[in-house]
Formats: C-alpha cells, sequence, structure tokens
C-alpha cells in the first residue's frame, strides 16, 4: 500500500510540471508491519470468557447530556 500523501505528492509534481521535463516515478509502496488481530492473521476460534455488558438506555442517555 503506497501511503496516501507520497501519492498526492507524486500527482501534484505530475501535474504542475511542464511537459517537457521528465516526469518523476511513481511512489514505491511502503512495507507495513502486521498487527494482530487483522486479516492477515486468521481469527482465534475460542470465545471470550465474559461477553461486555451494554449500558442501560438511561445510562446511554446521561451519556449524551
Amino acid at each position: 500500500m503506497v501511503d496516501h500523501l507520497a501519492a498526492a505528492n507524486w500527482m501534484f509534481s505530475l501535474v504542475n510540471s511542464d511537459g517537457e521535463s521528465e516526469q518523476p516515478d511513481m511512489p514505491e509502496p511502503v512495507p507495513r508491519p502486521v498487527r494482530a488481530g487483522t486479516a492477515a492473521e486468521p481469527p482465534s476460534s475460542s470465545a471470550p470468557e465474559s461477553p461486555e455488558l451494554l449500558p442501560a438506555p438511561h445510562e446511554l442517555s446521561s451519556f449524551f447530556r
């Protein structure tokens, strides 16, 4: 995956250069580390030990006041 900023800088320099100059090369992809729990790693099949409790409606409404 190419950084969006690098791609934007490349497009900006490409569009704003004169037609006679050498055109810049497209940016190279940046290697990214893989995080635990991402799509690259299969999800664990174990169920959570204690499910998270959802707030009660009155607790939720008091949060947004």
